[in-house]
């Protein structure tokens, strides 16, 4: 905690002339507001903590993507008209003092609500609960189904063009590998399955993930071994947190040639292989190169990527003049998300970030193609202002209350936390818009209930039918 205060003082102290001193101090504010959940997660004995750390990676998320960026903004900053640009054609004069304070407030009542509602209306609720008596070769045999299912979805497009099989197949591998990996600690995953986990099955998911130009799933995954390791050992990973920031800073810069090649006309008919080859080209572009211009315009694509700060500051100077409140629109989509496409094929798709974008001049208004992130603090106050940002983010407590203590709660069994935990992790990274980031919830855990329930108790084949509990 010392630490954190140093450093603090030292970002405060350091900051660039172009940031005023009560900015700065507002962005500490958030950074040690988000901070203070993890701190009391970490104090509690491993027995007492909820295996899935929602509040605490919530808090990380608030710190990192609307605290942290007000110290780095001014290298976005144009020097001709002095704004910070901030994504396409979204430019701020300044980082705004209420933007700061409506995340105060809000991560605040976010905090009081989870932890209040844990102590009273969540209390006495039942947790998920899956099959306990079940043979050790049953389970496995089902995790491999999945981890086979996951990778067809990576692989096939013909899997990936199958209505609504993505969202059970995106999220079960994370519940595969992070069980083979209990398993594994326990000493319950044979000696050949283990190899052929980290030597076959790991190395096909992260080329599959790292040659769709995508950085957030690789952060998934990674959050997600840090996740189990605190559960299996008590303690944090510090080596592979250390390594998660780096990692991203410096794969960042290669992304906008891979894409500019990956996802243009002639990406449609690339192989992983040859991807994979063009993802090793954009490396050595980025770091075998001594055009510091261009390595410095490719590091900015990071600071936009992270500084959600900004598109906050920009809805609130825009809304509600000249931009009227939204109303609600948004989260219109809620009533009909959790409705398979595969049981209603004309279901309208999601493309509330491209409207975004659209409606606060941040992309073009015939731009139909691209996505805006809209992150959950601010959706709330551009359908609703300051009050949608009160009553939004004490309800979004009040939910993770309810969902921790159905889904992450001390005492539950491996099988039981795994499943879980695959069914938070996504909540805590809040940048895009509530319905489409919460629609899958409800028909992904009943999918998952099912897919144990009856797949531990029919008669399927089985490689060992000694009894285990895990």
């Amino acid at each position: 905690m010392a630490g954190v205060g140093v450093a603090g003082v030292a970002l405060f102290l350091l900051r660039d002339e172009t940031l005023p001193a009560v900015t700065a101090l507002l962005a500490l504010v958030i950074i040690w507001l988000g901070l203070v959940p993890v701190f009391l997660y970490l104090r509690q004995t491993p027995e007492e903590r909820p295996p899935f750390p929602l509040m605490p990676l919530s808090g990380l998320f608030y710190a990192v993507f609307f605290g942290l960026p007000a110290f780095f903004a001014f290298r976005l900053r144009d020097p001709e008209t002095g704004t910070i640009h901030f994504f396409g054609d979204g430019y701020v004069d300044a980082i705004s003092l209420e933007a700061q304070a409506l995340v105060i407030g809000g991560m605040a009542l976010m905090l009081a609500a989870y932890a209040g509602s844990k102590r009273t209306i969540w209390r006495a609720i039942p947790h998920l609960r899956l099959p306990r008596a079940f043979s050790a070769g049953r389970l496995r045999l089902l995790l491999w189904a999945l981890a086979a299912g996951y990778l067809a979805y990576l692989y096939s497009p013909v899997v990936r063009s199958l209505p609504s099989v993505g969202q059970f197949l995106q999220p079960v591998g994370y519940l595969a590998f992070g069980m083979f990996y209990l398993l594994w600690c326990r000493g319950e995953l044979p000696r050949w399955q283990a190899i052929v986990v980290l030597l076959v099955l790991l190395p096909l998911g992260f080329l599959a993930l790292l040659t769709t130009g995508f950085l957030t799933p690789i952060l998934m995954f990674a959050v997600f071994f840090v996740v189990l390791y605190l559960h299996v050992r008590g303690r944090p990973p510090w080596l592979v947190i250390v390594a998660i920031p780096v990692f991203f800073l410096v794969a960042y810069p290669t992304l906008t040639y891979y894409r500019g090649q990956a996802w243009g006309a002639a990406g449609q008919g690339m192989t992983m292989l040859e991807k994979a080859q063009t993802y090793v080209r954009a490396v050595g572009l980025t770091y075998g190169s001594v055009d510091r211009q261009r390595f410095d315009r490719e590091t900015k694509g990071l600071l936009w990527r992270v500084s959600l700060i900004l598109t906050l500051t920009h809805v609130v100077d825009k809304t509600p003049d000249p931009v009227p409140y939204w109303g609600g629109e948004t989260y219109k989509p809620l009533f009909t998300s959790m409705i398979p496409r595969a049981v209603w094929p004309g279901k309208p798709e999601e493309r509330t970030g491209n409207a975004f974008g659209r409606r606060y001049g941040v992309l073009a208004e015939t731009e139909r193609q691209l996505s805006f992130n809209l992150p959950w603090i601010t959706e709330m106050y551009a359908n609703f202002g300051r009050a949608g940002v009160i009553l939004g983010m004490a309800l979004v407590g009040l939910v993770f209350g309810f969902l921790e203590r159905f889904l992450a709660r001390p005492g539950m069994t491996a099988l039981e936390f795994v499943t879980g935990a695959t069914i938070l992790l996504p909540l805590f990274f809040q940048e895009s818009n509530f319905s489409l980031m919460t629609g899958s919830l409800l028909p992904l855990t009943v999918s998952l209930w099912l897919y144990f329930t009856v797949g531990l108790r029919a008669p399927l084949p089985d490689l060992r039918f000694s009894r285990r509990k895990p």
